[in-house]
């Protein structure tokens, strides 16, 4: 009861009145409701306090991951400016967002949810606002730093490399002290990255447009000149005295999008150079230097003279070298690196010998040169002597190759009118011609052949369609592609095997290459040390053969030639192939009985369809004895009766049986009465 009076005493108070006579019955009084103003104006004016603190700079103190921001702001020169004056954007709308945003990051950071390196894009106009740097596109030139004048109209107005630059792709966040001022290694980003080559340096705009040229006198030893004298006089370039003025190349390696994403379709865009930086640098303002590498640029003045990197003046010496030896760079033939690159061989193991002999190469330096010891240390001495074929080869089939290129040139010289695809066929063959001459084709013998190989047909073509006599240089082992047997496998003693399995068929191999001079490029793939290509079938070898009319059918189907003689022989032994099949044709039943028609009767047709007929019969009669017989256990004596039939089978299967029915029946016919006694009565009924 005393606990219910206390409770009605605090209500009245409040104003709120609530009789005991009347349980559920409650009176406001005035009082109540000047309460709830009351407290509603300290819950406004609250809300203001603590909106008017988050937008202050101490608020974004009072979270530790953004202390490092908050003391680079605060000894930076905006110092004097609230945090949200550029971190908002000066429409109410975008800034009302971006408060919402920021109430989410509050949260985050409670739960414990957030991300340790915060992110924010500031707009352009948050920097162009009225009251901040409204006026500064219009103010001209200024100066940057001693000596360096900057102009803010051409960065902001106009595309820089193509690309549209916002405020913060030069004042950025990227070291502790400089918040949202410009560093350096963004203007030599875009002044530097791509314009050097060796000692040729052309940075974008020129040196003039940032450094005038000093006033000052130097005295360098016992001389003394003033600056601006020696840079005005024609000729005199910056590079002259500077160089290696600037390090780094500001590549993006790929790794640096994975500090931000790991989608793949957006780490699939990396190639897609203006798509990356449109949704970078315009649309979100992120910083060059987030994925581009520094790229350094002072003037060493305390550096020695000579003091320098060779390879400032000396400029890819050896590229064309180290493109042959990797079977990259020409045309018209696919990638076919050298054996020894794919095995690690390096540039030093064969180039081992001295060019420079005693003491003169204190003062000259030293090359190393191939030798033919580098060859022989690790592959014998049967290698001793490919270096200088390869080298005679190669300069012997160049001899060749330059006057057929230099008189059809001379040709076009003369009033030949030349379409741009026979001259496009010309400067190809020149360039392969060129790469193999001047990056020395020994690097990669057998790439060097192709491309000159290629050079040699695309020469032929372009005679041709302009008209030209033929100048056939097939007579060259390398034009010819002949280069594997003699460039490499007779001198180390590889001995070409007399015949090869092709498809079920034995070929005569060494006749090819020894008698019909087939090149070993036409079914070998140079490029894959010893194969076949990949695309080799039948088909080239009929596209061969096939064409020619007195061919000799026998040397490549020695069974079929061996198997009409029977015996007994067949009826029509004394005909020739093509008395019977066309080369040009793909051989069938069909195409065979009209050529016997032309000979014979139309009955004729009927009988070799009658021929086959019982043989296929007895073949597959004889099949399923074999069949039968082998899910027996034979002794020695039957499986070597079982062994026959099955060469037999297989013999009438493989040079079709039709060549010779009657010597064809009888093999199958003898093979089966041999595997009845083994099969047994119950296979007979």
């Amino acid at each position: 009861m005393q606990r219910k009076k206390r409770g009605r005493a605090f209500l009245s108070f409040l104003g709120i009145d609530t009789p005991e006579d009347r349980r559920f019955h409650i009176h406001l009084r005035p009082r109540f409701f000047k309460w709830l103003a009351g407290i509603g104006i300290l819950i406004v004016l609250a809300t203001a306090g603590l909106i008017e603190y988050s937008t202050s700079p101490r608020f974004c103190d009072s979270c530790h991951i953004m202390k490092p921001y908050y003391y680079a702001w605060k000894t930076s020169g905006h110092n004097k400016v609230a945090c949200v004056k550029c971190h908002y954007p000066p429409d109410r709308k975008g800034a009302i967002w971006l408060k919402f945003q920021a109430s989410a990051q509050v949260v985050k950071y409670i739960t414990r949810t957030y991300n340790p390196k915060p992110y924010a894009e500031i707009q352009d106009a948050s920097c162009l606002r009225s009251g901040c740097h409204s006026k500064r596109l219009l103010e001209g030139k200024v100066t940057f730093k001693k000596g360096i004048v900057f102009d803010h109209k051409p960065h902001l107005l106009h595309l820089q490399r193509g690309k549209k630059l916002r405020c913060t792709s030069c004042h950025s966040q990227i070291v502790i002290g400089t918040h949202i001022e410009v560093t350096e290694t963004t203007c030599f980003l875009c002044h530097f990255k791509g314009e050097r080559k060796g000692r040729e340096l052309e940075p974008i705009g020129g040196c003039p447009s940032c450094h005038e040229p000093s006033e000052k006198v130097f005295t360098i030893g016992e001389a003394t000149y003033k600056h601006k004298d020696f840079v005005k006089r024609p000729g005199v370039r910056c590079q002259d005295c500077h160089l290696d003025i600037v390090q780094g190349d500001g590549n993006a390696p790929r790794e640096r999008c994975f500090a931000c994403h790991n989608e793949p379709e957006r780490l699939a865009k990396y190639d897609d150079i203006t798509f990356i930086h449109d949704n970078h640098i315009t649309k979100h303002g992120i910083e060059c230097t987030q994925c581009h590498l520094e790229v350094k640029h002072e003037v060493k003045t305390a550096r020695e003279p000579l003091e320098y990197d060779c390879s400032v003046c000396h400029v890819g010496e050896h590229g064309g070298h180290g493109k042959m030896y990797r079977g990259v760079g020409g045309k018209g033939v696919p990638s076919m690196p050298d054996l020894m690159y794919l095995t690690g061989v390096d540039c030093t193991a064969c180039h081992d010998l001295k060019m420079v002999p005693g003491k003169a190469a204190h003062f000259k330096g030293q090359t190393f040169v191939p030798s033919r010891a580098g060859c022989v240390k690790c592959h014998g001495e049967s290698y001793g002597s490919l270096l200088s074929v390869w080298k005679n080869s190669t300069q012997e089939a160049l001899a060749r190759l330059n006057p057929k290129l230099s008189e059809t040139r001379a040709q076009l010289a003369r009033g030949k009118k030349a379409s741009p695809a026979i001259q496009k066929l010309i400067d190809d063959a020149e360039y392969n011609i060129r790469f193999v001459s001047l990056a020395k084709g020994a690097h990669n013998i057998y790439y060097a052949a192709r491309l000159l190989e290629v050079a040699d047909d695309w020469l032929d073509q372009a005679r041709g369609k302009l008209a030209l006599e033929p100048n056939s240089l097939k007579g060259n082992r390398i034009l010819n592609g002949t280069y594997c047997a003699t460039l490499c496998h007779s001198g180390i003693g590889v001995k070409t095997p007399d015949e090869v399995v092709f498809q079920g068929e034995r070929l005569p191999h060494a006749d090819h290459g020894s008698k019909w001079n087939v090149p070993c490029a036409g079914c070998h793939a140079v490029e894959n040390h010893r194969q076949l290509r990949k695309d080799m079938t039948k088909g080239d070898c009929m596209a061969c053969h096939h064409k020619q009319k007195d061919a000799d059918c026998t040397k490549c189907h020695q069974e079929t030639a061996s198997f009409i003689q029977g015996p007994p022989p067949s009826s029509m032994a004394g005909l020739g192939c093509t008395d019977c099949h066309e080369l040009s044709e793909r051989h069938s039943m069909g195409k065979v009985a009209s050529k016997c028609e032309s000979c014979h009767s139309k009955d004729y047709r009927d009988i070799l369809k009658d021929w086959n007929g019982e043989i296929e019969a007895n073949r597959n009669a004889l099949g399923k004895l074999i069949e039968s017989c082998e899910k027996r256990r034979l002794n020695r004596d039957s499986l070597s009766i079982l062994n026959e039939a099955k060469k037999d089978y297989a013999m009438v299967s493989k040079v079709k049986g039709v060549h010779n029915p009657e010597f064809a029946l009888k093999l199958l016919g003898d093979a089966k009465d041999r595997l009845w006694g083994l099969a047994g009565q119950a296979v007979k009924h």
